[in-house]
């Protein structure tokens, strides 16, 4: 298995959600790899914790599956970010368009 590299080029648009100031990533993929994906990461710009991840996987999960996409959600709770909504959506070859979505309670 390849070592990362010592060095992450990423992208950071400011931009301004609600009252808090988030700054989005995204990394331009160099290799498709298993357990890579390709896609944005927003970033609390208070608490330097993960809003938001959205993407792909960089390298095709299985030959029944033309796209598989995912968008992960936290919210704070007491101090605290957890997983507040999951959403997976993938396009399979033979039923189509199929969406899994896992809202987190409290």
């Amino acid at each position: 298995m390849r070592s990362p590299p010592r060095t992450t080029r990423l992208h950071c648009p400011a931009k301004t959600t609600s009252a808090r100031i988030i700054a989005l990533f995204s990394r331009p993929l160099e290799s498709k790899e298993k357990y890579l994906f390709e896609g944005k990461i927003w970033i609390d710009a208070q608490d330097f914790a993960i809003v938001k991840i959205a993407g792909h996987p960089a390298k095709k999960p299985s030959f029944w599956i033309n796209r598989a996409d995912f968008v992960r959600q936290y919210q704070r709770i007491d101090g605290f970010w957890l997983p507040f909504r999951d959403e997976t959506s993938v396009e399979v070859k033979i039923y189509g368009r199929r969406v899994f979505t896992v809202d987190h309670q409290q």
